[in-house]
């Protein structure tokens, strides 16, 4: 496809719906990887990991891991009968970590099957702005999360995106011109999505 780099990023800990990853599992794909970049010479591989926000706001991978990781994206995967205060807490309590990178689809929603959570929008984004926590506009046909009213407010808020696939499988991977239209649609530029910049200049942002 022409990229210089790619970011692994299973899921973690207890989320059993998604095969979550323990700590044992977690380290040796972190060894495989560095192993298959040792091999490179003009690509990369990004080791992270998508972590789950507990009821409190917290994730489930200890940070002595996220500490050695390249990339790590948190998201909402439970709990999501809160209210709409609850579900905020949560979201900006995990963007203020130290560690967090990336706020997975946003809002949660499955077109056709679930609406998005009721979060405090202007809090998420100014706290993603604050804390310079990027926001996925996810590429899956199921999601396109975030939607492009939410981009469209998160771009007039100075938030920084990051344009994914979600993949599960490699022919997944080419559904990153859906995540491309939909950034389009909410107004998005070329400096707005992170994962437009060259190697050199993206590491800047981690």
């Amino acid at each position: 496809m022409g990229y210089e780099y790619v970011a692994i990023t299973d899921h973690s800990g207890n989320l059993s719906i998604a095969k979550g990853m323990d700590e044992k599992t977690i380290l040796k794909q972190m060894k495989e990887i560095d192993k298959l970049n040792d091999k490179f010479e003009d690509f990369i591989i990004f080791k992270g990991i998508e972590a789950n926000i507990d009821s409190f706001g917290f994730l489930d991978v200890p940070n002595k891991i996220l500490d050695d990781m390249d990339i790590v994206l948190e998201g909402l995967h439970s709990g999501f009968n809160q209210n709409s205060k609850e579900l905020t807490r949560r979201m900006l309590t995990a963007m203020e970590n130290e560690y967090v990178n990336i706020i997975a689809h946003p809002t949660g929603r499955k077109i056709l099957d679930r609406k998005a959570y009721e979060l405090d929008f202007e809090k998420v984004f100014d706290t993603s702005k604050d804390t310079n926590t990027i926001l996925e506009v996810n590429s899956h046909l199921n999601l396109l999360d975030l939607n492009d009213g939410n981009i469209k407010m998160a771009v007039e808020h100075g938030c920084k995106l990051v344009i994914n696939t979600d993949a599960h499988s490699p022919i997944h991977l080419k559904n990153i011109h859906l995540g491309i239209a939909t950034a389009r649609r909410g107004w998005a530029e070329k400096k707005d999505i992170i994962n437009t910049l060259p190697l050199k200049k993206l590491m800047k942002n981690f």
